[in-house]
């Protein structure tokens, strides 16, 4: 039997490599230049990703369970990699990816070719594929993860440091209402306030850095911020309540890291048979790394909470995230009259898996908070499902202005279309597009409203039909396709305005 020839793209960009005459599989955002080809991608359909999904979150807490005497205090939950963050993180669903693809035993179907541009990863495919080509594009440096650690660890340690002397020394201490919030200036915030807190008078409890995934400013934006908010009394500046020997010590004890890094790497996590440690360890470093930057808060916010016996309650966002997990933690074991209430900032739904390892845990609910204020309807089922805590609708937020003037653009004798990106997923929805000849075939004009932290996308993508947008003024639409990560997706659905969802094939 004359067997068909399948290219495997598993690239992170996209290459100036050509194929002709063959059928694709993409399992990352990376393309090839193309011509008579068949995408398989979507024939994946991944029927068991429920069953991959709580095998993999499984597997995963098994492994971290293995490194948790390395941490204080369960800590190690309170990482990133506990937080399963499946709209950001794509390693959970590659995962899934690959055990769909053995499932297939594609050589007895194909001729197989692997194209990747990432360091090892051969040894995922060697696990299942017999007889296949690969073409690695990677460079073959990799940074030792001794010293990434310890370049990272240190470089943070002077950055937290001269920060936290700058604020002893040019600015007053502040007082601390009994009504505290959450702060990461600038982010949602509007003339010096968050609006959808539901107390309008807080004393925002504003971090700088955090873990630095939220934000991850460089010393000079950090000053700028800094001179904002010094002259604000409801701005409570927490850096400057870190000690200097606190940040020493937590830096020194960090490097203890170090010595088991190699244990780390070497050990094995298998799911359903495929050995898949490459892939998350990788992330595990990223988690621990961002975790010791926590432990500079830890002292100080004891010190809050633990002191001020005054304090009633800690509005806050990001509690579905593992930094709102710290947050929460902490202020129940320091203060349990603290009342707390979680706010809905972005995206969440059944399709979320932020708490499939969370959940697993016999004392989850010192992560959540009291009560929650949604900001969708939508969500509200979920909300109730994965939390199970009081839920109040936040009405705080005003009605979004855009969705009025979209629904008037809606013409269907249009032969043109418009596409709102998320913040993590632009990129692969516009190479999905491209990689659609059909779709690309459907339409005169593809308008696209870029994420406003995503705005560098256009300067990768030039295409006759790509029309990136800013305003709606001069155009007329017949379909409207919204990013599953974008929380637009909500707001369209509860004004009734039709959309279809910008899928990615292999997400």
């Amino acid at each position: 039997m004359h067997k068909k020839r399948l290219v495997i793209l598993d690239l992170l960009s996209n290459k100036d490599i050509y194929r002709e005459n063959c059928y694709i599989l993409r399992l990352d955002k990376g393309l090839i230049k193309l011509n008579n080809y068949i995408d398989i991608t979507s024939d994946l359909n991944l029927q068991n990703e429920k069953k991959n999904d709580k095998e993999i979150s499984k597997r995963i807490l098994s492994y971290l369970l293995k490194f948790k005497h390395l941490f204080e205090d369960n800590d190690i939950f309170k990482s990133e990699i506990s937080n399963y963050r499946n709209d950001k993180i794509e390693t959970f669903k590659k995962i899934s990816n690959i055990l769909e693809i053995r499932k297939r035993k594609l050589e007895k179907k194909y001729i197989v070719e692997v194209i990747t541009d990432k360091s090892n990863e051969k040894l995922i495919y060697n696990q299942f594929l017999k007889n296949y080509k690969l073409i690695d594009l990677s460079s073959g440096k990799v940074l030792n993860h001794h010293i990434r650690f310890f370049l990272s660890r240190t470089k943070f340690f002077f950055k937290i440091l001269f920060i936290s002397l700058y604020l002893k020394a040019f600015t007053k201490e502040k007082d601390i209402s009994k009504y505290v919030g959450l702060s990461i200036f600038p982010i949602l915030t509007k003339n010096y306030q968050i609006n959808f807190y539901q107390k309008s008078k807080l004393t925002y409890l504003n971090f700088l850095f955090t873990d630095e995934s939220h934000t991850n400013k460089n010393i000079f934006e950090l000053f700028k911020i800094i001179q904002k908010l010094r002259i604000k009394k409801d701005f409570y500046l927490i850096e400057r309540d870190i000690e200097v020997m606190d940040i020493i010590k937590n830096y020194l004890s960090s490097l203890k890291f170090l010595f088991f890094l190699n244990k780390i790497f070497k050990t094995e996590l298998y799911i359903y048979n495929i050995n898949f440690n490459h892939l998350l360890n990788q992330y595990f470093l990223e988690s621990i790394i961002n975790l010791n930057k926590l432990e500079n808060y830890k002292n100080p916010l004891k010190k809050i909470f633990q002191k001020k016996n005054f304090l009633k309650e800690f509005h806050y966002f990001l509690f579905e995230y593992n930094f709102g997990f710290f947050l929460t933690d902490l202020i129940k074991k320091n203060n349990g009259k603290v009342k707390l209430y979680g706010y809905q900032h972005g995206i969440f739904d059944n399709d979320n898996k932020w708490l499939s390892i969370i959940s697993k845990l016999r004392f989850k609910k010192n992560f959540f908070p009291d009560i929650i204020y949604y900001k969708f309807k939508s969500s509200k089922i979920a909300y109730s499902k994965k939390f199970g805590k009081k839920l109040i609708f936040n009405n705080k937020f005003p009605p979004d202005k855009q969705i009025k003037k979209v629904f008037k653009k809606i013409k269907k004798n249009s032969n043109n279309c418009l596409f709102y990106l998320g913040l993590h997923d632009g990129f692969e929805i516009l190479n999905e597009i491209l990689v659609q000849e059909k779709f690309m075939r459907r339409y005169d004009k593809i308008y696209i409203k870029l994420h406003p932290k995503k705005t560098i996308l256009q300067k990768s993508f030039r295409n006759k039909k790509f029309k990136f947008i800013k305003s709606f003024d001069n155009i007329h639409i017949k379909d409207i396709f919204v990013s599953p990560t974008s929380s637009l997706k909500y707001s369209f659905k509860e004004s009734k305005l039709p959309f279809k969802s910008a899928q990615v094939a292999y997400k």
